[in-house]
């Protein structure tokens, strides 16, 4: 079961201490825009003089070095946006980040810059960021190469230093991890030559805490045995110390979990969010999907919040974080999970509302009625159902910071495009024929669906954009482009040999024309 312990290497578990800021999440707010979803071995840190969370790396969507990258994203309590600095550093995952006391910089540590070839290599570069710009340092002394450094990297905000333990370097079957204890001073890296420390383990999850003044660390899987282990160490200036704890009292710590600690600068405690439990059924061990929140003064672990089960369905855990003095866990494409002291709360639950994720869906801004519409199938294919029956069009109204879905009288069959058309106020829904075997346009009024004019030998639209100097829809299929007037219907514009096809289209007030990419020679084309 080490998969469990190393993906938790890789998931980013950071509290901002955004001070001052309000928060204005709410039940689908749209104002809180993700950078694109990183799979794993993005690291993230908080830069407190900047009030920003930063985000750099990461593999994107799968294995592969293609997939790797540089970016860096910052987020300021409301939104995300992509930075361009003019040097990065290389496109890696598995790296650290802590925010520098001294230089009032955020750290960077570590990393690999392939995921599958064996030519992979691990890195040892020290890179600081400064909010505009990345700096490579050229310290005296370094660790050695590694990656996995996500949650061994930490600030001791008490002694004005960050704190480096362990990491993963090349083993075999599996990454071995290291038993290692460094310091950063702002200016080069220390190793702390120790008698006493942890053992080596996967996963383990290491914090401040602003109460006692030391770093802390708990639990992982042990090396030896890939078991889970519940033991709790402080590292007081440069002695690592264990602290004793009834490992067989559930109440006393959360032994036995991996999970992701922060600090919490509102209690001054270490944070520890448990995110899978090892379970024993005889000689047998399983793990179980489990969220509890816990609290550690410096002394002593209380259990803030039972595990409620909610982090266990969703895709996979993301960021934690705190905006205006709330905790929020950005949890799977569809959860965003808010905790108040008391309790978590689905804020964006896109399941409450809809009872499928909408596969084939359309976003459209009503002008005339200063609406927005969320339009698609759950199931658009069929594919649930035996024989295949493809599921209609669900209609759902986006308004301030809430979703709801409509109660429409009439549900055209999915398999087609959708544009608003401001000339008549109304969205034009065009059925493409392919389940209905009726080339028909569908006009929703913002209350209900009615049939408007089609014909069997109507285009079958891609995409489609609507043209105000002509004030009809124009959708190109294949080499042929088309416009549809309200009242005649469609009509072919023309054909040619050259130009976009199957492509995406957009109208350019300032040149007042179309212009559409086409993916077989990648060129933009333009359109009066």
């Amino acid at each position: 079961m080490i998969k469990s312990f190393l993906n938790l290497v890789v998931l980013a578990f950071v509290l901002v201490p955004l001070r001052g800021q309000s928060s204005t999440l709410g039940r689908a707010e749209w104002q809180l825009h993700e950078p694109e979803p990183t799979a794993s071995g993005a690291a993230y840190a908080v830069d407190p003089d900047r009030r920003r969370l930063v985000r750099f790396g990461g593999n994107r969507s799968g294995p592969g070095d293609v997939f790797l990258t540089d970016e860096t994203w910052e987020f300021d309590g409301r939104i995300w946006r992509l930075m361009h600095p003019r040097v990065s550093p290389p496109p890696m995952a598995g790296v650290g980040m802590a925010y520098d006391p001294v230089r009032k910089t955020v750290l960077l540590f570590g990393g690999q810059d392939k995921l599958t070839t064996k030519s992979v290599s691990y890195h040892n570069q020290t890179w600081e960021w400064d909010g505009q710009e990345w700096r490579q340092l050229k310290p005296k002394n370094s660790p050695s190469p590694r990656w996995g450094c996500e949650q061994g990297l930490v600030t001791d905000f008490k002694l004005n230093r960050i704190v480096l333990y362990g990491g993963y370097v090349p083993g075999g079957l599996f990454p071995l991890p290291l038993k290692e204890t460094w310091v950063w001073n702002g200016t080069d890296w220390k190793y702390l030559n120790l008698s006493v420390q942890p053992q080596e383990r996967y996963g383990p999850a290491v914090g401040f805490c602003a109460a006692s003044g030391k770093v802390i660390l708990h639990g992982g899987q042990a090396r030896s045995n890939l078991q889970a282990l519940g033991d709790t160490w402080e590292l007081d200036g440069e002695v690592w110390k264990q602290l004793s704890f009834d490992l067989k009292d559930p109440d006393a710590s959360p032994a036995f979990r991996g999970g992701l600690a922060t600090s919490d600068p509102a209690s001054n405690d270490m944070l520890f969010l448990g995110t899978v439990q090892e379970v024993w059924q005889g000689s047998s061990q399983t793990w179980v999907d489990i969220d509890d929140l816990w609290a550690f003064d410096g002394k002593a672990w209380k259990q803030r919040q039972k595990s409620t089960g909610l982090l266990a369905k969703s895709y996979r855990p993301g960021p934690f974080h705190e905006l205006g003095g709330t905790l929020y866990l950005v949890s799977g494409l569809r959860w965003t999970l808010s905790y108040d002291g008391k309790g978590w709360t689905e804020l964006v639950d896109w399941a409450g509302n809809a009872p499928d994720i909408l596969i084939a869906f359309y976003l459209v801004h009503d002008v005339a009625r200063h609406e927005t519409f969320l339009i698609g199938s759950p199931d658009p294919w069929g594919y649930s159902k035996s024989p295949p029956i493809p599921d209609p069009l669900d209609v759902y109204l986006v308004r301030d910071n809430q979703i709801e879905k409509m109660q429409t009288k009439v549900q055209p069959p999915y398999g087609g495009a959708i544009v608003h058309h401001p000339g008549i106020g109304k969205t034009v829904y065009f059925d493409s024929g392919v389940y209905s075997n009726d080339r028909r346009a569908w006009l929703f009024d913002g209350t209900d669906w009615t049939k408007s004019i089609g014909s069997p030998t109507d285009p079958i639209p891609d995409s489609t954009v609507y043209h105000p100097g002509r004030n009809t829809i124009v959708t190109v299929e294949y080499y042929r482009t088309w416009e549809w007037d309200a009242q005649k219907g469609w009509a072919l514009l023309a054909e040619h040999k050259d130009g976009p096809r199957g492509i995406g289209l957009v109208f350019d007030a300032g040149r007042k024309k179309l212009v559409g990419y086409g993916p077989k020679d990648s060129t933009a084309y333009g359109l009066r």
